[in-house]
């Protein structure tokens, strides 16, 4: 059984502070009525005068939000691609005479306080676009609800409204990355990792120069590295920049999905050489870099240098001893035992 220790002292004018495990608040009453401020913002309780009805009002303090840290997956980030301004190249020959449509049932909507009727013809106009443009714009009309699922997050049936837009061959390819955008928001890795590979056999990685196609890379090229495909890794890689923007170091991602690559291929001095580029002089140890430092272990180890492998792993060791499988790589590599069964 816990117990609470509460200390409650009065500080005149019924003022009274309260110190307990949840931290010090200062309560008193104003007009029968008691006010509270503390850690969770400000209560207001008491009777609503002549109806011995009881209230209690909270109205929470502002919160002090972590500054967060890189995402691995970035989210959020392919919004570029899915606009409110709809695809011109998905308006048919009639869109403007629609509009007009559409903008005559507004004004008639206006004037509904004058002539009462008018509401009825409003309505009946603003529908009869909606129904006219539905049928003779059907991809557009599926780019409008993933536009809508996209922004309210429901990705399930922002999947399948790009689904069916996806199927206009004049849409843009780049809806792709916001159907896998979704996919990694519902956790379907694989098939986020499909449709990424996918697009970019369409579209080189190295042509995508703009930075909104940065975060979509990043995320391609993680799932990459789960997959073990290094073909695309290694694509993917030479695609991003070697500046840092919005905090993010690309060069040092750059050359860490360079080194997974070619580890993955087999080439494992390469792999050790682009490694060390992404680490440079740098004593960090987050990710990328502890992940530099266990993958170099291996690539050493399996290159036949023990002592070097040792090194690597130490610091990994050293630095987070529950980090992936390094303790038991570590503990195997002073042994002088092989650490094969520790490999992927």
């Amino acid at each position: 059984m816990a117990f609470e220790l509460k200390k409650i002292a009065a500080l005149g004018d019924g003022l009274k502070i309260n110190t307990g495990k949840n931290g010090v608040s200062i309560s008193g009453k104003v007009k029968k009525v008691k006010v509270t401020v503390g850690p969770k913002g400000i209560t207001a309780s008491g009777k609503i005068p002549g109806t011995g009805i009881d209230f209690n009002h909270n109205i929470p303090l502002p919160s002090k939000k972590k500054k967060a840290s890189i995402e691995v997956i970035e989210k959020g980030s392919s919004f570029s691609f899915l606009t409110q301004e709809y695809p011109k190249e998905l308006r048919n020959s009639s869109y403007n005479l629609q509009s007009l449509l559409g903008a005559f049932g507004i004004l008639l909507i206006f004037i509904t306080f004058k002539y009462p009727y008018a509401f009825i013809g409003g309505m009946a106009c603003i529908y009869g676009k909606s129904y006219w443009r539905k049928n003779t714009d059907p991809a557009l009309h599926h780019y409008k609800n993933a536009y809508k699922f996209f922004r309210t997050k429901k990705y399930q049936q922002c999947v399948e409204a790009l689904d069916k837009a996806l199927n206009t061959p004049e849409i843009s390819r780049d809806l792709m990355l916001v159907k896998a955008e979704c996919l990694l928001e519902l956790e379907d890795f694989d098939g986020a990792y499909g449709i990424y590979a996918n697009y970019f056999t369409l579209r080189r990685p190295d042509t995508l120069s703009a930075k909104e196609y940065i975060p979509a890379i990043m995320n391609a090229a993680l799932l990459c590295v789960e997959k073990g495909d290094h073909m695309l890794l290694i694509q993917l890689a030479e695609a991003l920049p070697d500046e840092t923007l919005d905090k993010v170091e690309y060069k040092v991602w750059k050359h860490y999905f360079r080194a997974t690559g070619f580890m993955l291929e087999g080439n494992h001095q390469v792999a050790i050489d682009a490694f060390k580029n992404a680490v440079g002089r740098k004593q960090k140890m987050e990710e990328p870099y502890i992940d530099c430092h266990y993958k170099m272990a291996i690539c050493y180890y399996l290159l036949g240098k023990t002592n070097l492998a040792k090194q690597s792993i130490q610091k990994v060791y050293s630095y987070n001893t529950g980090y992936k499988n390094a303790a038991e790589i570590y503990e195997a590599l002073n042994k002088g035992e092989g650490i094969e069964a520790y490999l992927d």
